[in-house]
C-alpha cells in the first residue's frame, strides 16, 4: 500500500494545526504618507492604507468695526486711535475722561512686606541715597546687581529696589535713555531738575517723575534742550542755503 505522505508545511517541522493568520501591522506614515510612499491628498488622513477626510479647523474671529465707525477712516493720529480704541475696550476705571490712562489707578495703594523683613530696614537714608549715587558714578545705569555685589551699603536691596530708587533720583519713570550713564550726586540732581522742567511745562510731572506722552512732546523738547547744551543748530532754526541764480544763456 502506498504510503500516506504528511503536508509540506508539517514536513518543515510546522504545527499541522491550522490557525489564523496573525493581522499584519503597518506603521504610520503620518497625515500625508500613505503605505508604499505615496503621498497622501491634501486634506485625508491615511489610516490603514483608506483616505478619510479630515474635519476643517474653524477659522479665528476677527474683530471688526461697523459701518463707519472705524476711526482709522478718518484718518487720525496714532495718539488719537488709541484713545478711541481705550475707551472701546478697556475698562473706566484706568482711563481718564478723554481716553488717556489714568495712572492714579496703577499707584499701590497698600505695600505689603513680607515675614521676617525688618520695617525700619526697608527705608531709604541719606547714607544709602548716597552710597547708590556712587555706585551709579562707578558702574552706570543698569548694572544693579554689580551694585549690589560691590556696595555694602546696598546688599539688603533688591535690584529692582535700587532701580525705583534710581527713578525717584534722577526724576525719570522710564530710565531707557539712561542706560549705562555715569554720574555723581551733583548730576544726578542736575538730571532732576531738567526732567521736572521739563514735566512742568509739559504737564507730565507725576508722582514726582516725568512720564513720557504718547504725543513724543517731552522726548522733542529733551532732545532740543540736550542739542542746546551740546551747542548744535535747532531744526527750527535752521535756514534753507539759498542757490545761486541760473545763468541765462
Amino acid at each position: 500500500a502506498r504510503a500516506h505522505r504528511a503536508p509540506r508545511h508539517a514536513r518543515a517541522g510546522q504545527s499541522t494545526c491550522c490557525r489564523a493568520a496573525a493581522p499584519v501591522v503597518t506603521p504610520c506614515l503620518g497625515p500625508r504618507a500613505m503605505p508604499g510612499g505615496k503621498p497622501a491628498r491634501q486634506g485625508k488622513v491615511a489610516s490603514g492604507g483608506v483616505g478619510k477626510p479630515t474635519k476643517k479647523a474653524t477659522p479665528a474671529r476677527k474683530f471688526t468695526f461697523a459701518k463707519g465707525e472705524d476711526p482709522r477712516e478718518e484718518g487720525i493720529g496714532r495718539a488719537e486711535l488709541s484713545r478711541r480704541l481705550r475707551k472701546f475696550l478697556s475698562p473706566a476705571a484706568i482711563l481718564q475722561p478723554d481716553g488717556s490712562i489714568n495712572q492714579e489707578y496703577f499707584r499701590p495703594r497698600d505695600v505689603v512686606y513680607k515675614d521676617g523683613d525688618d520695617l525700619k530696614s526697608k527705608v531709604w537714608d541719606a547714607a544709602g541715597e548716597a552710597a547708590l549715587c556712587q555706585a551709579i558714578a562707578v558702574h552706570g545705569v543698569g548694572s544693579w546687581q554689580m551694585m549690589r555685589t560691590t556696595t555694602p551699603a546696598l546688599e539688603k536691596w533688591e535690584g529692582a529696589d535700587l532701580m525705583f530708587k534710581a527713578r525717584r533720583l534722577m526724576g525719570s519713570q522710564s530710565l531707557t535713555r539712561y542706560k549705562g550713564w555715569k554720574g555723581d550726586a551733583d548730576a544726578i540732581a542736575a538730571e532732576r531738575e531738567k526732567n521736572h522742567e521739563v514735566g512742568r511745562l509739559l504737564r507730565c510731572w507725576k508722582g514726582g517723575v516725568l512720564v513720557l506722552d504718547e504725543e513724543g512732546k517731552c522726548e522733542a523738547e529733551l532732545a532740543r534742550r540736550a542739542k542746546q547744551e551740546a551747542g548744535l543748530p535747532d531744526a527750527k532754526g535752521k535756514k534753507k542755503a539759498s542757490r545761486p541764480p541760473k545763468a541765462r544763456g
